[in-house]
């Protein structure tokens, strides 16, 4: 009888270690999870190339990415605004991506850097160039956007606030020299919208309107 009884207090005793170490090691789990000591990073830290930043309402996704923007005096009113919305989108932009403008001038494209690409912690010199142009003269959209398409890239956006494009065919034109991996996004400058929409859909892209107020809005954001 004895040795039953002592055998059932040992089993109670095994049973009762059993618990308190389930027990331990669940709270031991919840605790760690309020400060990642697991080692892995919460859902919300996790930042993709499709959820990084937008420059007016559309994803920057590419990994070289051309902003090609019409110097000409029909931006007279917007450039301005717009080269200080490109310098703010560009300072959020993350590792990974290259980038380069274009500026269409009377005499042809104006390139930052002239060669190559730079990130974006790089982009100081560019930006200030940007910043300090003064639109003038006019320029071709068909010329600009065919030399803007040479320079490689996978994503390109054009800026025009252009209110009549003289090529009607220029979504044909660019079509026949878009490489199948240059992804094309547009937007018009209280501008022309047909043709600068059939560009961006014939490759998949985005088209944008906006108004000077939409710039400035841009910048409070």
């Amino acid at each position: 009888m004895l040795l039953w009884t002592l055998a059932a207090f040992i089993l109670l005793f095994i049973i009762a270690v059993i618990i308190v170490l389930i027990v331990s090691l669940s709270r031991s789990h919840m605790a760690a999870a309020p400060g990642q000591k697991t080692g892995v990073a919460p859902s919300s830290a996790v930042r993709g190339p499709s959820a990084q930043v937008g420059f007016l309402g559309i994803p920057l996704t590419g990994k070289q990415i051309i902003f090609s923007l019409d110097g000409s005096s029909a931006n007279l009113n917007s450039f301005n605004l717009l080269a200080a919305d490109v310098k703010q989108t560009v300072a959020k932009l993350g590792a990974g991506h290259e980038i380069k403008f274009a500026l269409w001038t009377p005499h042809g494209l104006t390139l930052l850097p002239r060669k190559g690409w730079i990130t974006p912690p790089h982009a100081t010199g560019a930006e200030h160039t940007l910043l300090n142009y003064s639109p003038y003269g006019s320029t071709s959209a068909a010329k600009a956007m065919r030399e803007t398409l040479k320079l490689g890239g996978d994503q390109i956006i054009f800026v025009t606030a252009k209110v009549f494009l003289s090529q009607s065919d220029l979504p044909a034109q660019i079509a026949k020299l878009r490489a199948p991996d240059q992804h094309i996004d547009v937007i018009s400058v209280n501008g022309e919208r047909k043709e600068l929409q059939q560009l961006a859909k014939q490759s998949a892209g985005q088209f944008r309107f906006v108004t000077i107020s939409d710039l400035q809005n841009a910048m409070a954001q």
